[in-house]
């Protein structure tokens, strides 16, 4: 299931999705979801990656607020990794 795009800015996308895992090894199914930021920092491109097993299809707030940071000067950025 599509999130759509998350969060947008004149250098960076988020787009975000739910999807359903099968751990065959230890017989059981996961759900994950996951935003990958686009991001372009002094000329360079970066793709990032945010994920997080979740309940369900509407339980996304928490990789949603782990997409968000800040940087060294205040600018807000995706991802806090970086």
């Amino acid at each position: 299931m599509s999130l759509g795009i998350i969060d947008e800015s004149t250098d960076s996308i988020s787009i975000g999705t739910v999807l359903k895992l099968t751990e065959s090894a230890i017989k059981r199914d996961a759900i994950l979801a996951a935003i990958n930021i686009a991001l372009q920092i002094k000329g360079e491109s970066l793709s990032l990656y945010v994920y997080d097993t979740v309940k369900g299809p509407n339980d996304t707030d928490r990789v949603k607020e782990l997409n968000v940071g800040y940087d060294a000067y205040g600018s807000r950025i995706p991802c806090k990794a970086v």
